[in-house]
C-alpha cells in the first residue's frame, strides 16, 4: 500500500499493483511544502494512469479539496497533474482531458469533479 496523509492533504491511496506494507503508519509521507505537493501530484497522476476505480474513488472521497486547490496554481506545468487526476476521477477520456487542459477548460473539469463528489455522497 501507499499512504500519503497530512492534515492539509488527506490522501490514502491503495493501488492494487503494490504489495501491502505491514506497518503503514511508519511509511507515511506528509506533503507540507509546495515541492512535496507538486511531487505528490506527479506520483498520483502516474498512479491514476490505469484509472483504477478503487484508487479514483478514494481520491474523490478523501482528497478532492486539495486536488482542487492544486489545480489553481498559476503555472500550468504545476497545476496540470492535479487537473489530470481530477479529470480521471470523473472518467473524462484521456484525449479529451488533455484537450480541455490545453484549452484552459479547468473550470469544467472542476465542476465535473465537484458534481461527481456530490452524487457519491
Amino acid at each position: 500500500m501507499l499512504f500519503v496523509h497530512s492534515s492539509s492533504w488527506p490522501v490514502r491511496a491503495m493501488p492494487t499493483r503494490f504489495r501491502s506494507i505491514h506497518s503503514p503508519s511508519s511509511h507515511r509521507c506528509s506533503p507540507a511544502s509546495w515541492s512535496d505537493r507538486n511531487k505528490g501530484s506527479l506520483l498520483l497522476a502516474r498512479l491514476t494512469e490505469g484509472r483504477d476505480p478503487g484508487l479514483l474513488a478514494a481520491l474523490r472521497n478523501e482528497a478532492l479539496p486539495p486536488l482542487v486547490e492544486g489545480r489553481a496554481w498559476s503555472d500550468l506545468g504545476h497545476a496540470k497533474a492535479f487537473l489530470v487526476i481530477l479529470g480521471r476521477m470523473v472518467d473524462i477520456p484521456e484525449e479529451k482531458l488533455q484537450q480541455m487542459i490545453a484549452g484552459g477548460e479547468s473550470a469544467a473539469i472542476i465542476d465535473a469533479a465537484n458534481a461527481a463528489n456530490h452524487r457519491s455522497k
